[in-house]
């Protein structure tokens, strides 16, 4: 049996710091005491913790620093000797006085929360030590230690306190590394037996599109795994004794954010398939950016969390009916078959998914006919080149979403034909996951005719002959118009479901789509169509 857990950090905004958020009780670093305000945070865990029990769920904290309160310069004037020089500028872990400060709170922790099961600690990279981001160098405590055997120490310790408040509590070691050094193999072996090592299973897969190659970041559902890098750290994990877990989406993934959901059920039940080849005794299924709400996804991780699972296609002719009728859900399991294939052709980048990200913006992405229209530059947000098709190029991109939004029209098609055998009673969920199927279709198109609009203006930027430049913007005003169809269809669809165009849980996580961005972006196409368009050209066809 798979144990999937129960987040904390998620559920509740609880605890998601050791350097301040949880800091109490301990008689080091009195002046870092968050005194009511960590007094309440307990008392929320605690009620968490009693209200999961009553259903059988254990609560992990994610354990991370410098999430929320990052360590003043003050802190680092008065203990120099604490100074840490890794991401998020974070205490470290070579100082025996963090070491004995790290001690002090894990234990006030399980000491005021009895019945919590255990924590997440990202030990490769996040604030844990100072190699997290190649820094080890500039410390003088680190620099002539092995990371390793930093971790190791750093883990051991956390470990022991844990256990001595809370015998039966339990240490997940997640290594996230991008790159995942050679020192993370070596660290395993060192660490306490009783741990449980957590591995990404698909962050790094490699993924290939006409030719591309390129290693995909995490939290990406297009290609299932397993990664390289999680068949080497489960060999070392089994070889030194350690129980194994692995990190997965369960439902959301970053190809399309601004949805609760990705419905490509098939897609999902492959990974699930996948990861159970291994000896994982844990899933950590998360993050999301929706909040924990059912849907068929997370339903399929559930049966699969089990022995004798049932078998896919009766797992979703259950779901499909008990959602949608029985005389409507053959259409519907169609339809998340094509989903399923569409996922599978998506040209997955952090370019093009996550940082600029422009697909996640969809129906509220701008089309400039100015190239020199600056915008902020940030996660998930409009774009004004073609910075967002990185590393495959517009080509590749464009015939890669192609693919998919042919499956993913057929799927919407046959939704749309089985919501008339949908019973009134389960009308409004099939409407609902219809409309999810058609936001990620609207994301998709206007991601295209974004695309497309900025190749044919760079185009029009380069060409000097009237005619050819009449054309060109001939056909620049056919994306546009194709762009706001699309986009007046996606307005429907996100005044109808205010979850369509959300995303928040997380930083990074801003420029998104609301039915006032879409209306907004409408009618900036239609003043560039009717007032900016006619000026490229004066009245003799002479560029200007």
């Amino acid at each position: 049996m798979l144990a999937p857990i129960a987040d904390a950090a998620e559920t509740g905004n609880l605890v998601k710091n050791p350097g301040f958020e949880a800091a109490s009780g301990q008689e080091i670093f009195p002046e870092v005491l968050d005194g009511r305000a960590a007094a309440r945070r307990y008392e929320r865990l605690r009620d968490l913790v009693t209200r999961a029990k009553r259903f059988g769920i254990d609560v992990y904290l994610y354990y991370a620093t410098n999430y929320h309160h990052r360590v003043p310069k003050w802190f680092y004037q008065e203990h120099p000797d604490c100074q840490g020089y890794s991401w998020g500028n974070s205490m470290c872990t070579s100082s025996p006085k963090v070491l004995r400060y790290l001690d002090e709170t894990t234990r006030h922790i399980f000491r005021g929360v009895p019945g919590l099961k255990g924590l997440v600690i990202i030990f490769d990279s996040e604030g844990c030590f100072s190699d997290a981001v190649g820094n080890r160098d500039r410390c003088p405590r680190c620099r002539n230690r092995k990371p390793e055997d930093i971790v190791s120490e750093y883990l051991t310790v956390i470990d022991k306190a844990m256990k001595q408040s809370s015998p039966d509590s339990e240490l997940i070691a997640w290594s996230y590394f991008t790159g995942h050094p050679q020192w993370v193999i070596r660290a395993i072996p060192k660490l306490p037996k009783d741990i449980t090592l957590q591995a990404e299973f698909s962050k790094e897969a490699i993924i290939q599109r006409e030719g591309v190659r390129h290693i995909a970041g995490d939290y990406q559902i297009t290609e299932i795994g397993p990664a390289p890098h999680f068949l080497v750290q489960a060999e070392a994990a089994t070889a030194a004794g350690l129980k194994l877990s692995t990190k997965t989406e369960h439902s959301y993934s970053n190809e399309f954010v601004s949805v609760p959901y990705i419905p490509a059920t098939l897609q999902y039940h492959k990974r699930v398939a996948a990861f159970r080849q291994y000896p994982i005794r844990a899933v950590f299924a998360n993050w999301t950016h929706h909040g924990y709400s059912p849907n068929p996804n997370a339903e399929i991780l559930k049966w699969y969390s089990w022995d004798h699972e049932p078998k896919i296609d009766d797992l979703l002719a259950d779901m499909a009916r008990s959602r949608f009728g029985a005389k409507a859900a053959p259409l519907f399991i169609e339809a998340w078959g094509h989903f399923s294939k569409g996922i599978t052709y998506y040209p997955y980048s952090d370019a093009v998914a996550r940082n600029p990200g422009p697909i996640q913006v969809g129906p509220g992405l701008p089309l400039y006919l100015d190239a020199t229209q600056r915008l902020p530059s940030t996660w998930r947000s409009p774009v004004n080149d073609l910075s967002g098709t990185v590393p495959w190029g517009p080509d590749v991109v464009l015939k890669s979403f192609g693919r998919l939004e042919a499956e993913w029209q057929q799927g919407v098609d046959r939704m749309s034909r089985a919501l008339a055998d949908v019973p009134v009673g389960q009308r409004r969920e099939a409407e609902r996951e219809l409309g999810i199927a058609e936001a990620i279709l609207c994301c998709t198109r206007s991601y295209m005719n974004l695309t497309r609009f900025l190749v044919a203006r760079e185009r029009l930027d380069a060409e000097t002959e009237p005619s050819l430049r009449q054309t060109i913007l001939d056909q620049m005003r056919t994306i546009a118009r194709a762009e706001l169809e699309n986009a007046r269809k996606a307005l429907v669809v996100c005044a109808a479901d205010s979850r369509v165009g959300y995303a928040s849980g997380g930083s990074h996580v801003g420029g998104l789509y609301t039915p006032a961005l879409i209306r907004w972006k409408i009618a900036q196409v239609e003043s560039m169509l009717r007032d900016e368009m006619p000026k490229v050209l004066d009245i003799e066809g002479v560029p200007r």
